[in-house]
């Protein structure tokens, strides 16, 4: 009896949380090292049957894949070295917060026991300014460049800048060291690019950072509590150009909270008898009042806060997890559409905007073109500007194995790579502005294999700005596209135009002209390829202006 696959059993979509949303990262990471897809038709059928979105289907996917346990253990290592990390880090800035509090009030200008009482504002400054400092430069962060990107901005701080960065920075440095194997490494980097390039990671790493500091100024609290509780320090305010009112103001503002939570300070007349050289009798209940305003304010201007912020951040990280999102653009998870969304689903422009301009909401014409042009097989003559080289860069897809094909007589190819993110576009913009000969037109070499969606509109638009040059697009892959079409051969070039016709539709509305768009299978070199591209590239249409 012929082989027949089973039915795949139920699915429940597992939720979404970091441990899954980083192990579908890595496997994208090992494909695309790899080159190629992991065949594994159980966890394919296995995200299929639990439905959802593309993103929730590649999350199934890699959970239920059979090199997902090796993934497991790696972040499993990955998890231990970071809590390893985040306990030692926290054990050090307790013992840090201790010592500094314990060297500040032995070093003090009067020092303590000594016959000139301590400075308690110079004390309270040393103490608590670099806490507020570094707060008032995360709460900048956080108002006011919220969105720079990885390694800029955390949620609310910066990640070169941050203690939490610093731990992080040190879990990737142990992970070089401790996961060597290709899986492990995926994993590793899966880790960090979600940690520093999401909202989610950017919050995790905040609570971090606070909870270092809360763990600095619990150490700092503690040594003042314990000195305050064995030695008998006096304390003294002075200054040259201010007066005992605008002191006794300061204080008070400063008293204000730490009295809600039962803290003693001292009252104004207690104030003004503090004030060197009045304070040369000292008394022992200002004292006591002074000593409680200073560890009420440690407690609720920097123990406090920052637990809050820790609880705060890991709240809005777990939201932010909710909330994320793949980017199923990138190559990896690209590959997977064709795959894990059944063709009815995919059929068209993905996500189509109702504001699409009316011209490409009406497919029928370019339908029709891409009819044509299959039927009789060549392809009109390209629009470009000049006679130089035709640049041509990968664009959703990969280079043919072969390399790109030989172009007529008098034509050469400029190649600029691949393109996936700004830093492409930037790339390959200033590849083409240092050309010696400027390119006659850029040729983007796309697959048929994905499905066009409004995302590459808006690229083709902003990229044709950008690169200067007319745009052309070559669709590719036809018969990678067919053999993943279900039915006969006619369902298959119905399939295949309409892929066809939706990338056309895409390209027109974002001002390829009609004439820039060819069908030519680079994966299927010899003398038909050949005669198309001497059609389209060989001989020039109109040049454009």
């Amino acid at each position: 009896m012929p082989d027949v696959d089973p039915p795949p059993a139920v699915v429940i979509a597992p939720r979404q949380d970091l441990a899954r949303l980083v192990l579908a990262e890595a496997v994208r990471l090992h494909e695309e090292n790899r080159g190629f897809l992991i065949e594994d038709r159980a966890a394919e059928a296995a995200a299929v049957a639990a439905g959802g979105d593309l993103q929730r289907r590649i999350i199934t996917r890699a959970g239920a894949l059979t090199v997902a346990a090796d993934v497991r253990d790696a972040l499993d290592r990955l998890r231990q070295l970071f809590a390893f990390s985040s306990i030692a880090g926290f054990l050090i800035a307790l013992a840090l917060g201790a010592g500094s509090a314990l060297a500040l009030m032995a070093s003090a200008p009067s020092g303590y026991g000594a016959a000139v009482p301590t400075n308690f504002f110079l004390l309270y400054g040393s103490l608590l300014g670099p806490h507020a400092l570094m707060l008032a430069a995360w709460l900048f962060a956080l108002l006011v460049l919220p969105n720079r990107g990885s390694g800029s901005s955390l949620g609310g701080g910066s990640l070169g800048g941050s203690l939490g960065g610093g731990i992080l920075a040190l879990v990737r440095r142990l992970s070089r060291w401790t996961l060597k194997e290709p899986l492990e490494a995926a994993a590793a980097r899966a880790f960090a690019l979600v940690m520093t390039g999401s909202p989610a990671g950017r919050w995790l790493v905040s609570a971090l950072t606070h909870g270092l500091w809360f763990g600095y100024l619990a150490g700092g609290s503690a040594m003042v509590f314990l000195l305050l509780s064995t030695r008998q320090v006096s304390f003294a305010w002075e200054t040259t150009i201010l007066s005992a009112e605008d002191y006794i103001a300061l204080t008070r503002a400063l008293a204000a909270a730490p009295g809600w939570l039962g803290f003693a300070a001292p009252d104004a007349q207690q104030i003004a008898a503090s004030q060197i050289p009045l304070a040369a009798a000292p008394s022992a209940a200002a004292d006591r009042a002074w000593a409680g305003l200073l560890l009420g304010s440690l407690v609720v201007y920097g123990v406090l806060p920052r637990l809050v912020l820790v609880l705060l951040c890991l709240g809005l990280g777990r939201r932010a997890i909710c909330r994320y999102r793949l980017d199923t653009s990138r190559p990896g998870f690209a590959r997977l559409q064709e795959r894990l969304v059944p063709l009815a689903q995919t059929t068209g422009i993905i996500d189509a905007d109702q504001d699409w301009p009316a011209a490409a909401a009406a497919p029928s014409s370019l339908g029709q073109v891409a009819e044509a042009d299959t039927a009789n097989g060549i392809p009109g003559p390209a629009q470009v500007v000049g006679d130089g080289p035709v640049a041509i860069l990968a664009f959703e897809s990969e280079r043919p194995k072969g390399g790109w094909p030989l172009l007529p007589d008098g034509v050469s190819w400029l190649d600029c790579g691949s393109i996936e993110d700004r830093a492409d576009r930037a790339r390959v913009c200033a590849r083409l502005g240092a050309a010696v000969r400027p390119p006659r037109l850029l040729v983007l070499a796309c697959s048929l294999l994905t499905a066009p969606d409004r995302g590459v509109g808006a690229f083709l638009a902003e990229f044709a700005g950008e690169a200067g040059l007319p745009l052309a697009l070559l669709l590719s892959q036809d018969q990678h596209y067919r053999a993943r079409v279900p039915g006969d051969q006619a369902a298959k070039a119905s399939a295949v135009g309409q892929r066809i016709a939706d990338w056309r539709q895409i390209a027109g509305a974002a001002g390829v002209p009609a004439a820039n768009i060819a069908a030519i299978d680079l994966d299927q070199p010899g003398a038909a390829t050949r005669q198309r591209l001497q059609a389209w590239l060989g001989r020039s249409g109109e040049a454009t202006r």
